[in-house]
This record gives C-alpha cells, structure tokens and sequence, in this order.
C-alpha cells in the first residue's frame, strides 16, 4: 500500500520556495522570504498516523495547495498551517482524511524591556 510503510525520523530540511513534501521528509522549515509559501502535503488518505512538523523562519504564511487542514480548534479543513511569525510551528497528524495540527505556537517575544528607578 502506497506510504503506508514505516517513516523514519529526518533530518530537517529547510524550504525558499514553494515545495512539495517527499517521502522521508518530517521536519520541514520555511524559508521563503517575500511571500506565502506553499506546500503541497502528501494524500492524508496514503498515510495514516503520519507526523510532519513545519517551523516558520521569515514573517511569511506558510499555507497547503488543497484545503486538507484542521486547526487544533477542529472545524472544516482549510489551507493555514502556520501564520506570518518567525518562530511559528506546527505538528499536522494525518488521520487519514485530513491533516490535523496536534501541536504548535509561535516564538516567545524578543522584546527588549527598561527598568528604571
């Protein structure tokens, strides 16, 4: 049965284009600067329990060619996998129909703070 065989943990790839997922791939970084990235996520329905984590490293949307995502607040599946922050991640789960972000967030602030007396 086509990707249903075991997949292994990979080492991560980093993306600066639009980018279909390939067998092996699991940890993926957008590095597409200027524009929504697009990734084309593999069939959920050929690989069932499939884990895939995607990590944001410039301030751009990183969205799926088809609607076949589900946020972690559930509803419809939709495109979004992660927002326009440096530092925002998500783990999508194939549950065999769609992707579902089990897991993610954005980086803590980097804001600088003054005390004074």
């Amino acid at each position: 049965v086509v990707g249903t065989d075991y997949v292994g943990i990979s080492a991560p790839v980093t993306k600066t284009a639009d980018f279909t997922v390939v067998d092996g791939e699991s940890y993926l970084i957008n590095n597409k600067t200027g524009s929504t990235c697009t990734a084309t996520l593999p069939a959920a329905s050929s690989w069932s329990g499939r884990s895939l984590t995607f990590t944001n490293y410039q301030n751009q949307t990183l969205v799926s060619a088809s609607s076949n995502v589900v946020s972690r607040a559930g509803g419809v599946a939709a495109t979004a996998i992660l927002e326009a922050s440096a530092g925002a991640w998500a783990t999508l789960v194939s549950n065999g129909t769609n992707w579902l972000e089990v897991a993610g967030g954005i980086a803590p602030s980097t804001a600088t703070f003054i005390i004074t007396e």
